[in-house]
């Protein structure tokens, strides 16, 4: 019932080959539309991938959810955005 070793090598790196790809996009859509939208459209995709795993029919929806939990998962980078922003520039280091 489960799922082969390679299928399930590639559940678990389809995550970080979706974050590899959005990360550099969500970083300029925040310099663009700023860090709080950012934030909440990538929290809310999170949010929705945890979702659809929880509730998957199929194996199919599981590689889905952690490819758009990959995609949405600007919130580490944007949240160092938002820390560099905020932080004066002589304690910056």
């Amino acid at each position: 019932m489960g799922l082969a070793i390679s299928k399930t090598v590639l559940l678990f790196s389809i995550f970080s080959i979706c974050q590899f790809i959005a990360t550099p996009i969500i970083g300029r859509l925040s310099d663009k539309y700023g860090r709080r939208p950012m934030l909440l459209v990538s929290i809310t995709g999170t949010a929705a991938s945890f979702f659809l795993m929880a509730v998957a029919p199929a194996r199919i929806f599981l590689f889905i959810a952690r490819g758009l939990d990959g995609l949405t998962a600007g919130n580490i980078p944007v949240a160092f955005a938002v820390i560099s922003d905020s932080t004066k520039p002589a304690r910056s280091g």
